[in-house]
């Protein structure tokens, strides 16, 4: 069989499907120039997801913009710029990250001097000692099989702006999306867990018979005409 022809200037359809379930695929149309000696993609089906859970778009209020923009970047592989707007959307949300934290910690019986040291940390306005503390006194229950995902948070988001070229930084760029997604939705789902159980302590240790009458009360009202 000859050799299939030399391109110097077309348009090309790529489609892959999953080795593992066989069943999703994806299609990609890139751009190529081999006289120039370059290709880029163009076009993708089905699109790339830029979709946030709704769990994360609340807890990042204005900042999922941010994010979902970087997920933009990403889908035409230009992870420098995806690195730059998670870098913004981490400093954005560092203060209420570590004040999560201090809450985790307070509830766990931290000592006062650690937790002087997120109180420290939460009035600096040096990022880089923010996140050195996110990570040093994170709970363990964040940390998944020794990873403290505030540790990858810092260490990716500082090397991906310093040094590194666009497919190295798209690479970063996904792993920061997951660290920083899991986790904003720990926090909060912890968070509400707590105040939960607290809710559900002080109403179990009132007084059952104001709790009855309190009731009895309730009901008196609803029935009146």
């Amino acid at each position: 069989m000859p050799p299939p022809p030399q391109l110097k200037h077309a348009f090309v359809q790529l489609a892959y499907t999953c080795t593992g379930c066989q069943k999703t695929s994806v299609t990609y149309w890139v751009e190529v120039d081999a006289e120039q000696g370059w290709l880029w993609k163009v076009g993708q089906a089905p699109p790339w997801d830029i979709g946030i859970v709704r769990e994360v778009e609340l807890a990042l209020g204005a900042d999922a913009e941010l994010l979902k923009k970087a997920k933009v970047c990403l889908s035409q592989s230009y992870g420098l710029g995806a690195c730059a707007y998670l870098r913004r959307v981490f400093e954005n949300q560092i203060d209420a990250l570590l004040r999560g934290i201090r809450e985790m910690r307070a509830a766990a019986g931290a000592t006062a001097s650690q937790l002087r040291r997120l109180d420290d940390a939460i009035a600096s306005r040096t990022f880089d000692e923010k996140t050195k503390a996110a990570y040093r006194e994170a709970p363990k229950s964040l940390v998944v099989d020794g990873t403290n995902p505030f540790r990858v948070l810092h260490d990716e988001l500082s090397r991906g702006l310093h040094g590194r070229d666009e497919d190295a930084c798209t690479a970063t760029a996904q792993k920061i999306i997951t660290s920083l997604e899991y986790v904003v939705v720990q926090l909060r789902q912890q968070r509400a867990a707590r105040e939960g159980f607290v809710a559900s302590m002080r109403s179990l240790t009132k007084d059952p018979r104001r709790v009855m009458e309190s009731t009895k009360r309730r009901a008196g009202r609803r029935t009146d005409p």
